[in-house]
């Protein structure tokens, strides 16, 4: 990217001391991480939809790129312009988030990872780029686009390495190595054999925009909850749990004007609040944030003409349950076994179960049984030594708790574990 002002170029990456150098007058913005996220959750959304529209992958690359793979089928359009259906398709994706997000986005369509990014870069900011023909596209491209490749590498190279011909890989092996050689010359003729690898789903939502008006017998609440359940649903399919939760709401600017669209929402203005969770898919808990986001967002639910949510910081099932370490041990403290092995009371007939005690207050608290404590808290944190427990009780404490114990208890309890062993891209 290049950026012009008074007379002076700035070029992407370039260090700010330099560019202040440069332009001494440079105004400089403060970066909004709060709204980098927001606003890459939305788009990686809008991609999800047309990568399960069209039964491939996503693969996000950054906070503002990413790859989606998409199949084609010969029912999907008509006619034999399939570069043209291609081309909608990109557009249609522009409008989609530029609609979620009002940012604009620059789509490049090719047969594999490599095109789609040069037309992505060579289309900035905003237009999209289809390329039929990795010989015409390639015409005067310098190799210094060639995406991937450090300053370093490419110096090593001559403007038009394509010019050598079929002696291109060999004439190339004793500058680069092999490996680097056959990968530049292949690039250079439009190969590119990376797939597309989808990541993990860093947000799941659902919104709807179509019809909607709460000024009926449905109000907010019946929507929230419609919107929760779809929410929840897609997270089990996923097997994820998130704890971030983002309400999205269009507004209607005038609502005495008729959409273009027979029930659509016409002209909106989208508003956004967002709040932590506890690390949940609960649909309940998910629609009763919801409600409390939109009460702080003060709108008249009859201006209401489109409604997302979106929950992000998302976690597996298996990072939920592992993380119930204080839950797990104080409900294995609870029951009736634990209660009669383990006596946290200094009697001289039980001096395995119990460890002396220097004050008279330790030995108060060490009377209360561990399972009537109203903290769970407070439970975990008398159990400051090992010392405290008969052996035979440890070797008797299942292997996900000693397992989960062994960081807060060291080495004492660690001897008891058991071993444990389209292809087209959209850039």
């Amino acid at each position: 990217m290049q950026l012009y002002c008074k007379n002076v170029w700035f070029m992407n990456e370039m260090f700010l001391g330099d560019a202040i150098q440069l332009c001494p007058d440079l105004l400089l913005l403060h970066y909004d991480f709060e709204s980098f996220e927001k606003v890459s959750a939305v788009v990686a959304e809008v991609l999800h939809e047309y990568a399960g529209k069209y039964n491939r992958y996503v693969e996000v690359v950054s906070c503002d790129e990413a790859y989606v793979e998409i199949y084609v089928e010969p029912e999907d359009y008509t006619g034999n312009d399939i570069y043209g259906f291609l081309y909608s398709i990109a557009e249609e994706i522009r409008k989609d988030i530029f609609k979620h997000t009002e940012c604009t986005a620059s789509v490049g369509v090719g047969q594999n990872k490599l095109l789609a990014k040069l037309g992505a870069e060579r289309v900035k900011p905003d237009a999209c780029c289809v390329v039929k023909d990795w010989r015409h596209f390639f015409d005067g491209l310098s190799l210094w686009k060639i995406p991937d490749e450090g300053y370093k590498f490419l110096k090593k190279l001559e403007p038009h390495v394509w010019d050598l011909g079929d002696e291109a890989e060999k004439g190339l092996e004793g500058i680069l190595g092999h490996g680097n050689a056959r990968k530049i010359v292949k690039y250079c003729h439009g190969e590119d054999s990376r797939p597309v690898t989808p990541g993990p789903r860093k947000s799941i939502g659902a919104e709807c925009n179509y019809g909607v008006r709460l000024n009926g017998p449905y109000g907010v609440d019946y929507m929230m909850m419609g919107l929760a359940k779809e929410v929840e649903k897609r997270m089990a399919a996923a097997g994820v749990r998130g704890s971030k939760i983002t309400l999205k709401v269009m507004k209607s600017k005038d609502a005495t004007k008729l959409p273009g669209k027979f029930l659509g929402h016409g002209s909106c203005i989208s508003l956004s609040k967002s709040s932590d969770l506890p690390l949940t898919r609960n649909c309940d808990m998910i629609s009763k944030t919801g409600m409390k986001l939109f009460e702080r967002l003060d709108v008249d639910k009859d201006l209401v003409r489109g409604m997302g949510i979106m929950i992000c910081s998302l976690k597996t099932d298996n990072f939920a349950s592992s993380i119930s370490y204080t839950t797990k041990l104080a409900e294995w403290l609870k029951t009736e076994e634990v209660k009669m092995k383990v006596g946290m009371h200094s009697s001289s007939d039980e001096p395995k179960a119990v460890a002396n005690r220097k004050s008279e207050g330790e030995q108060r608290n060490a009377n209360q049984p561990l399972s009537k404590r109203s903290n769970e808290d407070e439970a975990i944190s008398t159990l400051s030594s090992f010392s405290q427990f008969d052996e035979d009780v440890l070797r008797e404490l299942p292997q996900d708790i000693l397992h989960e114990i062994t960081p807060t208890f060291g080495s004492v309890a660690s001897k008891y574990k058991a071993s444990e062993s389209l292809h087209l891209t959209v850039s």
